[in-house]
């Protein structure tokens, strides 16, 4: 599942993937005043966060789908 980032002049800022065995949904994205951005949503079987770094976050769901709260920095990295 892929997400991008663009500027307020539309200018794409950075692009990040949140990638999936099973199905993954994103419900709702939001950003703070800093620039941090958040998203809500569920995951199936075994995901990774911010594939585009050697320390990405890969967890495996406990049961059919779990729930996920990600934080992402303004350059996109996992915070």
């Amino acid at each position: 599942m892929p997400f991008l980032l663009f500027s307020q002049n539309n200018n794409l800022n950075w692009v990040n993937t949140i990638s999936s065995q099973g199905q993954n949904t994103a419900y709702s994205f939001s950003y703070d005043s800093q620039g941090f951005v958040y998203s809500v949503g569920s995951f199936e079987s075994t995901t990774e966060f911010d594939n585009r770094t050697s320390s990405s976050l890969i967890e495996t769901s406990s049961g059919a789908s779990d729930i996920f709260l990600t934080k992402y920095s303004p350059s996109g990295s996992l915070a």
